[in-house]
């Protein structure tokens, strides 16, 4: 929404499962964006969960979100398959 963004973010997470495949995990995050320019139009606000699993010999983490934004006051599911090879 705008040609310069700064953001924050702050996050825990605590593993609540590990076996012999891999491990699963849960988080909480807050997070803040905003353009320094114009602070009033583009701040953006939020704070979500997020459960994801991990496998240990194929680093292939799927993971399931849920996000809150205060500004616009709606919750948004979000699933992701990512990794590094």
């Amino acid at each position: 929404r705008a040609p310069r963004m700064t953001s924050f973010n702050a996050s825990f997470s605590k593993p609540l499962s590990a076996s012999r495949r891999g491990i699963l995990q849960a988080a909480v995050f807050a997070e803040t964006a905003f353009d320094p320019a114009d602070y009033s139009a583009t701040a953006q606000k939020g704070a979500g969960v997020s459960l994801y699993y991990r496998f240990w010999r194929f680093p292939l983490p799927l993971g399931l979100s849920q996000t809150y934004s205060f500004r616009d006051r709606n919750l948004q599911i979000s699933g992701a398959i990512g990794g590094r090879f």
